[in-house]
């Protein structure tokens, strides 16, 4: 059978871009080894950060500011809330010497901010502590409250996109695993398809689909997240608390807090980057020992949110992320199959991006180009 488009891999990227060429009236498949959601890539643990004052550079801005009100359109036609505008908060060394790509994060999203005309707030410490009361900074560290910040609710966009992609005439393939990719024709057990593009959007599994010079550009990583109980659950909810993204001074202070979404697991949510360790997504352990719940408690969270019960965690997962050495995604034509675009191993914070890709991709496939521009994420030399 032939289609318009084939994407390979329903996960963020994939759900958002089969929804997107559904709704332009496009002949698509989507095709996922796994039953999307899923808990076996990178998008799932009920939420994920989402900020306009995106400091990890200007040209992230377009895709966040989309995202947002295609999740809203979305919220409006299914009515499940996606997007939860908490407010995000940004803290970081006052000294500039954050973690990593980090920083002096509070200055870096602040110039974004300015460059879009956001309506951020600066706050030192004691501000941040006298505006929320469980959150701890010392005063080495300041802060910049995004309110158009916050959190998506990412399983439930996953799920609603794929729903709505389908009522629109998408073929779906659950559980299916993709066998070959060769030029225009898509092969898995017993059958093939063939589409004028592919797009893989096959996140942790991108490198078996790229010779070994692009393969080696991506490394897959092992994240963890973590729910602890909490004093008073009511004190963590998105109306009195916001999301909270905070790198410290070396990698593994990193941390990430988020608040408790109605419905979902009645802990408080927290999770930190550990980048050392390359994984094989296939084989990386999903299993997390206590010795590394406690390892986090007392490396990571310190004195950092109040109100917890630190001794009592609720559920650990892992997701993956899928790293290049910049830190930035890659969205650009298969180095030998002018047929497929790979479309954004992204780091570890692409859900924010991933409706407005989506939407993005679609257009350039269907329409030969793109309302906002991708040239940022090329291939690099």
């Amino acid at each position: 059978m032939h289609y318009d488009l084939i994407i390979v891999g329903c996960g963020a990227m994939g759900a958002a871009t089969l929804y997107q060429a559904a709704k332009k009236g496009a002949k698509v498949l989507g095709i996922d080894q796994f039953d999307p959601p899923h808990a076996l890539g990178s998008t799932h643990g009920e939420t994920r950060i989402t900020r306009l004052a995106v400091g990890e550079g200007p040209e992230y801005f377009p895709l966040v500011k989309r995202s947002h009100e295609i999740w809203e359109e979305i919220t409006a036609q299914t009515g499940t809330q996606l997007l939860y505008l908490s407010g995000l908060l940004t803290i970081a060394p006052k000294d500039g010497t954050g973690a990593g790509h980090f920083g002096d994060f509070v200055s870096l999203s602040a110039k974004v901010a300015a460059q879009y005309g956001l309506d951020v707030t600066r706050m030192t410490a004691a501000e941040v502590r006298e505006k929320f009361p469980l959150i701890n900074p010392t005063e080495a560290d300041n802060a910049l409250l995004d309110p158009n910040g916050g959190v998506v609710a990412v399983d439930h966009a996953v799920a609603a996109q794929l729903q709505l992609a389908t009522q629109l005439g998408a073929d779906l393939l659950r559980n299916t695993a993709v066998t070959s990719i060769e030029g225009n024709t898509v092969n898995v057990a017993g059958q093939s398809f063939t589409a004028d593009k592919i797009v893989n959007t096959t996140g942790a599994w991108v490198k078996s689909w790229l010779p070994k010079s692009q393969a080696d550009y991506f490394r897959v990583t092992r994240q963890t997240i973590y729910w602890f109980a909490a004093d008073d659950l009511a004190a963590f909810m998105p109306d009195v608390f916001p999301g909270i993204l905070w790198p410290g001074y070396h990698e593994d202070d990193y941390l990430g807090a988020f608040p408790v979404l109605p419905g979902g697991t009645p802990g408080f949510k927290v999770l930190t980057e550990r980048r050392e360790f390359a994984y094989d997504p296939d084989t990386v352990p999903r299993e997390v020992p206590q010795s590394e719940i406690d390892d986090f408690v007392n490396v990571v969270m310190k004195d950092r949110i109040l109100g917890l019960n630190l001794t009592k965690c609720l559920k650990a997962k892992v997701c993956l992320y899928t790293d290049t050495p910049d830190e930035h995604f890659i969205i650009d034509w298969h180095p030998e199959n002018k047929n497929m675009l790979v479309v954004s191993p992204c780091s570890g914070h692409g859900f924010k991006h991933s409706a407005a890709i989506g939407e993005s991709i679609a257009q350039w496939m269907l329409d030969g180009k793109s309302k906002i521009d991708l040239s940022a994420f090329q291939w690099k030399n």
